[in-house]
């Protein structure tokens, strides 16, 4: 494996965009940018993602581990691309990276994730509850080191029945597509930045854009 100091980013980003000119454009334009934040995204990224993609040899058939790394990373960046300084609000920024730079396509397949059986019936959560789920098992690795019991799905089943919160869920997600789904938001959240002259957002951006959260949420 290859060292987490000697990674080729923009063969990362070629190979998890599926797009190589686009990774190179992306991760030139980040270089050139006098503010760096969109070449940090970039680079917290492929590391956390690298690291996450080592537990396969590491421990296998262990996703909550790569969960936590991919957890990690949406926070990171949803606080790098919006300039926050303070401390906390974990959950707020990760459901914000999910939220603001999911395509509409990944977020259709976030609302597939997960299903639970609720007064009989059995129902998918919606995105931003599949999200809690995610950052729910990113804290039992993080606080209580329990990464050995919650699953996702295994390939080649069309369901993988996994526990959860004293319930059983229906695992619809894989690692696999978990890792191209916050490899691409991620790189949405660079080429935003850098769509916006490489500027964090304003306060009145963060207002417009907390109203936007709000009203989507009913």
């Amino acid at each position: 494996m290859r060292p987490i100091t000697a990674i080729d980013y923009v063969e990362f980003f070629g190979e998890s965009l599926r797009d190589p000119e686009r990774a190179r454009d992306l991760y030139s334009r980040a270089q050139a940018a006098q503010e760096p934040t969109a070449k940090i995204i970039m680079h917290q990224t492929a590391r956390l993602v690298s690291l996450a993609d080592w537990m396969s040899a590491a421990a296998p058939s262990r996703p909550a581990l790569k969960i936590f790394f991919y957890v990690v990373l949406a926070e990171a960046v949803a606080k790098l691309a919006s300039a926050f300084t303070g401390k906390g609000e974990s959950r707020r920024h990760v459901q914000e990276f999910f939220e603001r730079y999911c395509s509409p396509e990944s977020r259709a397949q976030l609302e597939r994730s997960f299903r639970r059986t609720r007064n009989g019936a059995q129902l998918f959560m919606s995105a931003p509850e599949a999200v809690d789920v995610l950052y729910n098992v990113r804290n039992d690795v993080a606080h209580r080191g329990l990464y050995f019991t919650f699953n996702l799905l295994d390939p080649g089943l069309p369901a993988t029945i996994t526990p959860y919160e004293g319930e059983s869920l229906e695992a619809h997600l894989s690692p696999e597509a978990l890792r191209q789904i916050v490899v691409l938001a991620a790189a949405r959240a660079a080429e935003s930045h850098l769509a916006a002259g490489g500027c964090c957002r304003s306060r009145e951006s963060e207002e417009i854009w907390t109203c936007r959260r709000r009203a989507l949420r009913g």
